[in-house]
């Protein structure tokens, strides 16, 4: 039964449900891609339970490079590398950038 469905439920906690449940989907895609990007070096449970620096879990300089080209072709968004790049070492930092970039939106 969703949010809009139970009784008393408002409108908004419906959209916040969802909101919430757009926003796994998105860390659990992003975990994986972070995994796959490593070849499998570093698990995608780690990175989700982990939630941090993702140097601190073992992902290298190769990892990112390759974890950037993977992010950029699965969302079709350009990261800004010309800027600061320091969300792309923080887990939670990465994947709030990404939904504010649209990532994820409209995904099944």
């Amino acid at each position: 039964m969703t949010a809009a469905a139970q009784p008393g439920a408002t409108p908004r906690a419906a959209t916040g449900a969802a909101r919430h449940h757009g926003h796994n989907a998105l860390r659990h895609r992003v975990a994986a891609l972070v995994s796959r990007s490593s070849d499998g070096e570093v698990a995608t449970e780690e990175i989700l339970n982990a939630g941090g620096s993702l140097t601190a879990v073992g992902v290298t300089s190769l990892t990112f490079l390759r974890l950037i080209d993977a992010l950029e072709e699965d969302f079709g968004i350009v990261l800004d590398l010309d800027g600061p790049v320091l969300m792309l070492d923080d887990f939670d930092d990465l994947v709030r950038h990404l939904a504010e970039q649209g990532a994820g939106r409209g995904d099944g």
